[in-house]
């Protein structure tokens, strides 16, 4: 089993790797449909559910640790990025507040077990974190818009 600061340092690299596609990104793809029709999701859907998980996540690890689990930063509606400038502070600021929470994280913890959930321990969740943001990376890096 990997350590918890062998987790943690794969999903900062993980998020490094967000920060970077949502950067290189054009403004003008922002919001475009994928080639594949209107059931996909766009980049900024993409990055919005990815932000949205850093929370979800966080909150799964800090209740099955036994511990208080974030304030989410986002409204009701989760993170709403009409812009990648806005992407980029809303993902700093949910990684900011993951992060506050996940430091403590032991590896005592990372065995915990999660009875009745798909994940069933801490350390599967957060592998299972890193995992589901390489899927989004593939995603997006997979992306074609529609051409209008």
């Amino acid at each position: 089993m990997k350590t918890p600061d062998e987790i943690r340092t794969e999903l900062s690299d993980a998020r490094k790797k967000v920060l970077t596609v949502i950067e290189a990104t054009p403004e003008g793809n922002w919001k475009k449909l994928p080639f594949n029709g209107p059931d996909e999701w766009n980049i900024q859907q993409v990055v919005e559910h990815i932000i949205d998980v850093e929370i979800i996540l966080t909150t799964r690890v800090c209740k099955s640790c036994g511990y208080p689990g974030p304030e989410s930063p986002f409204s009701d509606k989760g993170p709403q990025c009409p812009t990648r400038e806005s992407a980029i502070e809303a993902f700093n600021m949910a990684v900011e507040v993951s992060n506050s929470k996940i430091k403590y994280v032991t590896e005592t913890d990372l065995a915990i077990e999660r009875p009745g959930e798909t994940h069933a321990t801490v350390g599967a969740v957060m592998e299972r974190w890193i995992g589901h943001i390489h899927e989004h990376l593939d995603q997006i890096a997979a992306f074609e818009p529609i051409n209008e």
